[in-house]
């Protein structure tokens, strides 16, 4: 019986989600699989809602992470919605989220970034296209008449 009072609390936390703001405090990451494909993050959100009135610090609800998008649950109950203009987080070949990172590297035969929102590959040298950008079965790329150079990377600019 007691089970049923606990689910029955659950639930009633992860019912609305008033907005508010937060400070940075260091954030708690909830699993994914708390919530279910037709819940939309609901069940995540309160599970968030108890760890972060337990622990007393934000707590970011991973079900609800996006490409652009962070969600938390701050200690109060409010919900925050970190969003910004572009991408700073993509999914790799195994569905897992990784940062960013626009740093170029040798691979593949050309030179890409270590991990971007855009499949981009700009040439290896010798003959080909100087750069190309992949989207599924379309590609877009930008010819040369000759062959061009090796490439060489050196360093970053900010």
């Amino acid at each position: 019986m007691y089970g049923a009072y606990v689910m029955a609390g659950v639930l009633a936390i992860g019912l609305g989600t008033p907005a508010g703001t937060a400070t940075a405090v260091a954030a708690h990451p909830v699993a994914s699989a708390a919530a279910g494909p037709d819940d939309s993050g609901h069940a995540a959100i309160g599970a968030a809602r108890l760890r972060a009135a337990m622990f007393g610090e934000r707590v970011e609800v991973t079900a609800l992470r996006t490409e652009s998008s962070t969600t938390y649950v701050n200690p109060d109950g409010s919900v925050t919605e970190e969003s910004t203009t572009g991408p700073t987080r993509v999914k790799d070949g195994d569905g897992a989220w990784r940062d960013v990172d626009t740093t170029l590297v040798h691979r593949d035969g050309g030179v890409r970034p270590k991990q971007a929102a855009a499949d981009i590959r700009f040439s290896g040298g010798g003959s080909g296209p100087l750069a190309e950008v992949n989207e599924g079965d379309r590609t877009l790329g930008i010819g040369w008449d000759e062959p061009l150079p090796a490439p060489s990377i050196q360093g970053s600019r900010e």
